[in-house]
């Protein structure tokens, strides 16, 4: 499992009784993650961008002996869920996969999470070696290909060691 940290586009709104954020979940170029930095192909985001419909949003990536997992891992991970995504898209013009977060609006933890200005994504990759340098960053590998697993939204006033 690897994670990186992405930003809300706006602030939350309530629609529908439903706290909804839109958020920028990955752009082409590098991003450095729990796995070190990696280059994410516009080819690879588009061709992937529908694999985030429905994904799991929790307040925290899920840990179990120290080691980040999969929101599925058992059932207490599981219960760490307190929304969605939905409408995700690959915004050809900017280069960007977006997506909208949904939490329902009478969930105990939505004051906190309302205040998230953040959320970090958690991805299962596969990589090549092929190092190099895009936008002057350097990377260790490029990422062929991912399966979406989780949406962790955050604020600054989290405990969470996410």
């Amino acid at each position: 499992m690897k994670h990186l940290i992405v930003n809300l586009m706006s602030p939350w709104s309530i629609q529908n009784g439903r706290a909804i954020a839109p958020v920028v979940m990955m752009v082409e170029g590098v991003a450095c993650g729990s796995h070190g930095c990696l280059y994410w192909p516009s080819a690879v985001l588009q061709q992937n961008a529908l694999k985030w419909l429905n994904i799991p949003v929790t307040p925290g990536h899920p840990v179990k002996d120290g080691k980040l997992v999969s929101v599925n891992y058992d059932a207490g991970t599981r219960a760490t869920i307190v929304g969605n995504v939905k409408r995700p898209y690959y915004d050809v013009p900017v280069w960007a996969l977006k997506a909208e977060i949904e939490i329902e609006s009478n969930h105990p933890l939505l004051p906190i999470i309302h205040d998230a200005r953040e959320v970090s994504i958690g991805v299962f990759s596969e990589e090549n070696d092929n190092a190099g340098n895009f936008g002057g960053e350097q990377f260790e590998g490029t990422v062929t290909f991912f399966n979406a697993s989780i949406v962790n939204s955050y604020s600054r006033y989290s405990t969470c060691k996410c």
